[in-house]
């Protein structure tokens, strides 16, 4: 349960669909500590959380098999009717225990991207392909949050009989509430009104790729002296980030505001958000981005372009390339408050008709009728 995307997203299926008829109970590892952890987020909106001992992101043999262990045995005592999994090492852990347990369960593993490029090397991401090939014979139904998730699936060999894509699922309308500038951040950083504040949101780790972000920012710096900028998450890069900022001068001007419950407020402040990733599957940041009606600066990466609509609501570039990321920036900076006005309005316009938690809700609800349940 680390903040980001997927957490959000098990938190929102489990409160909505309880009104639909589902109870949830989720079981989830203890996160890094530098990742923050939203199961007191669960727990406060009533959900039912339980800890399995030795379930992390890491590959540990002896924690992986305790964990699997536990699984089996919750599986078992549960008796659930659907095990949904999420994340690689959950997800391959979860499923080969509702096998074990032999529960009947309809086993269903949502795909919030894919691993199988830029995380490991050559070899290892070889050998992660065919255990998602072998895991996915173990699922009744695959979720793809995006149709690029979808079709790396299908790249992968992962039968497409077996996939569904539903978007993820968001509470959209704190943000598409956004209407003035609240102003509290920019007090907070000391970002005076007539300057431009450009923001990156999202989890420090590298697949997002925080330093093509302060290597373009220090290129933006340069060319616009009314430009400010702010980091808005946290993760295992945090510390790196100061230091890289600090070597290109940045320090003054660039701030890392860390993990935020108050987004809305954030985005109202930024007149840009930015994005970085090498890899993406449906990136909520910006999904909520454009809900709050900002403009949006972002590599062109999994399920990005489903989100901007290039030239409309956003501009996007290669990843991995600084220079063209500060490029992009720099236009949306220059091109004036109207045009960024008119770019976030559509925007808004997409992620409210295209994007919501409802929707997302009533997918998964048929997709589980599907099954049967």
């Amino acid at each position: 349960m680390n903040v980001g995307g997927p957490a959000r997203q098990v938190i929102e299926l489990a409160r909505g669909l309880a009104p639909r008829g589902y109870e949830t109970v989720v079981a989830t590892g203890t996160p890094e500590v530098s990742e923050g952890d939203l199961r007191p987020e669960a727990e406060r909106r009533g959900i039912r959380v339980v800890t399995i001992r030795g379930l992390g992101a890491r590959v540990r043999a002896f924690s992986d098999a305790r964990a699997l262990g536990e699984l089996t045995a919750f599986v078992r005592r549960e008796r659930p009717d659907v095990v949904h999994t999420h994340t690689a090492k959950a997800g391959a852990l979860g499923r080969t225990a509702a096998v074990l347990a032999a529960s009947g369960a309809r086993r269903v593993h949502t795909f919030h991207g894919t691993v199988f490029e830029d995380y490991f090397s050559p070899a290892k991401s070889r050998w992660v392909v065919r255990a998602e090939r072998a895991l996915a014979r173990l699922a009744h139904r695959i979720v793809a949050v995006s149709h690029a998730t979808a079709d790396e699936l299908e790249a992968a060999g992962i039968p497409g009989e077996k996939v569904r894509v539903i978007e993820p699922v968001v509470d959209l309308e704190p943000y598409l509430a956004v209407d003035a500038r609240d102003g509290s951040l920019r007090r907070e950083l000391g970002v005076a009104d007539d300057e431009l504040l450009v923001g990156l949101v999202g989890r420090l780790v590298p697949i997002k790729d925080p330093a093509a972000f302060v290597e373009a920012a220090a290129i933006v710096a340069k060319a616009h002296a009314r430009a400010r900028f702010v980091i808005v998450g946290d993760g295992p890069l945090a510390g790196e980030l100061r230091e890289l900022a600090a070597a290109r001068g940045l320090a003054p001007r660039l701030a890392l505001a860390g993990a935020r419950v108050d987004m809305p407020r954030v985005y109202s402040d930024l007149d840009v958000v930015a994005s970085s990733s090498r890899r993406e599957g449906m990136p909520v940041a910006l999904l909520e981005a454009s809900a709050a009606a900002r403009p949006i600066v972002a590599t062109r990466v999994g399920g990005t372009p489903e989100i901007v609509a290039e030239q409309r609501s956003g501009f996007l570039v290669d990843p991995g390339d600084p220079a063209a990321l500060a490029g992009a920036i720099g236009s949306m900076l220059e091109a004036g408050d109207a045009f960024r006005r008119t770019m976030g309005g559509v925007g808004r316009t997409r992620a409210g008709g295209k994007f919501g938690r409802e929707r997302g809700l009533d997918r998964h609800a048929q997709l589980y009728a599907e099954l049967g349940v």
